[in-house]
């Protein structure tokens, strides 16, 4: 006789639910959905909160969209662009004609980190874990571009390196990408004329634009939103976002709760 190798399966009422690992925020809290809430008071739009309604936008204004995107994300440029798409034939379609701009500026950047951050973590098998904070990471790369100014590297050379996938060759790339690279690295020596954008979030509006002030920062009031998670005329959010390195006296754009959003309730 062979043995009897089924087994019952609970019914599903029964069985245990598995916990929930990840929900996305709502739309206002992402930092797509409060792209898309700027795009909308700036352009007039009505986006309906929605990633499908952006994304057909996105495709149907091009130009605009990419601009919008490079200053979102607050990529370095000289000069600042004003033409994200100036030719959108295939193949050969020319993006951002007018604009210079540099890798390890960019990345160094580091948004939202603060100076004693781990940004980097190098393993090997043949020594121990090493790691480098954000201020270390910008020291490190700072010395190594000065030895290879020193040394006559400039813009348009070739550097042929043969190093291992460490920490310590990502040093390296960026500082021959500044060495080499427009300006020879004064974006380093800039970096002190850069302040961090305070976190005002949760504050009412009155505190969050005499903290911004007061930062060395012009406040500009967006269109607010409904939420359910900040109380009305607090900060729901701010672009560029807290943490954030920009020059002094840039604009600050807050966009303030109107409260959780009421819908009338007919007459029976």
């Amino acid at each position: 006789m062979s043995e009897d190798t089924s087994r019952t399966v609970p019914p599903a009422s029964a069985q245990t639910v598995p916990p929930v690992l990840w929900e996305p925020a709502a739309w206002e809290d992402s930092r797509l959905g409060r792209f898309a809430l700027r795009l909308e008071a700036d352009y007039g739009v009505d986006l309906g909160r929605d990633y499908e309604a952006l994304r057909r936008w996105s495709l149907e204004h091009l130009d605009t969209f990419w601009l919008e995107v490079w200053r979102e994300l607050r990529l370095p440029a000289s000069p600042e662009p004003t033409v994200a798409l100036a030719d959108e034939r295939l193949p050969g379609a020319v993006w951002f004609p007018e604009v210079t701009t540099n890798y390890a500026e960019a990345m160094l950047a580091l948004p939202g980190r603060a100076e004693d951050d781990v940004v980097v973590v190098s393993r090997s098998q043949s020594r121990e874990e090493r790691t480098w904070t954000a201020a270390e990471l910008r020291l490190d790369v700072a010395r190594v571009r000065a030895g290879l100014v020193s040394l006559g590297v400039e813009r348009g050379d070739r550097v042929a390196a043969y190093a291992p996938n460490i920490g310590e060759t990502l040093v390296l790339l960026l500082a021959l990408l500044l060495a080499s690279g427009v300006g020879l690295g004064a974006w380093w020596f800039g970096w002190a004329r850069y302040e961090t954008v305070p976190t005002v979030l949760g504050q009412s509006r009155a505190s969050a634009i005499q903290e911004l002030e007061e930062a060395g920062f012009e406040v500009d009031l967006a269109d607010g939103v409904y939420s359910e998670s900040v109380d009305k005329n607090h900060v729901v959010s701010s672009s560029p976002e807290p943490g954030e390195r920009v020059l002094p006296g840039e604009t600050v754009t807050v966009v303030l709760s109107l409260g959780v959003e009421k819908y009338p309730v007919p007459d029976l």
